[in-house]
């Protein structure tokens, strides 16, 4: 929150900064928050898969053993 409260100050020229703009603001501020988590989220799942399949490569007994993923890498779900 601290971009829109330096936004707003440079911007405080009186009737420009009123309870209406302000709550404006705040829309977009919680809609940019939940894109950019979803963004996260799916650049966070790409990874662990990349990861997982470099390790894959990286190991030979994962595939004498029959194991999908030589280490298991635990996902937070809880948000």
């Amino acid at each position: 929150m601290d971009y829109v409260e330096t936004f707003l100050t440079l911007n405080t020229e009186g009737p420009i900064c009123t309870q209406s703009f302000f709550e404006l603001v705040l829309k977009f501020d919680s809609k940019i928050k939940k894109i950019t988590l979803l963004i996260t989220k799916e650049l966070d799942s790409i990874a662990r898969e990349v990861i997982k399949d470099e390790l894959k490569m990286i190991d030979p007994t994962s595939f004498t053993t029959k194991t999908d993923y030589p280490i298991e890498l635990e996902m937070n779900t809880e948000t």
